[in-house]
């Protein structure tokens, strides 16, 4: 399996509602050992966190990461951004990986795509820490 663990840069893309903005920057971080793998996306709003993982291996050799997860909003946001739960599919690009790429569906109605690109090797704990450490590191992949 790839190592996928560390802090990564998220390009979030929504394509539903339209309402949504063209492009929110987020961090997801990934910790992953022999037999699991976590996700934690951070936003300047939100954070989620995995309620399920897997890294699929497919026909082809390629990896696919599956996750189904729960959105927990800040409190000063939660009027128009409701926690909410969803889905995302992401496929495992390199090896070792660069990056990874693929989309996302919530219960509210929401959806779009995801790339994550730039790590550090270092795991963060908030949107604040991230910030630094990919721009400190000049997000190296």
């Amino acid at each position: 399996m790839p190592d996928l663990n560390g802090t990564w840069k998220v390009a979030i893309h929504p394509t539903a509602p339209e309402t949504l903005p063209n492009e929110v920057i987020a961090y997801m971080v990934i910790r992953q050992t022999f037999s699991t793998v976590s996700l934690r996306l951070f936003t300047a709003e939100s954070h989620s966190e995995t309620l399920s993982a897997r890294v699929v291996r497919c026909d082809d050799g390629t990896c696919n990461v599956a996750a189904v997860y729960r959105n927990t909003p800040r409190l000063q946001v939660r009027e128009r951004s409701p926690l909410h739960h969803g889905a995302l599919l992401l496929n495992v690009q390199g090896d070792p990986p660069e990056s990874l790429a693929g989309q996302y569906w919530t219960d509210r109605l929401s959806q779009g795509e995801l790339v994550l690109s730039a790590r550090s090797p270092a795991l963060a704990h908030s949107f604040d820490q991230a910030t630094r450490l990919t721009a400190a590191e000049g997000g190296s992949a």
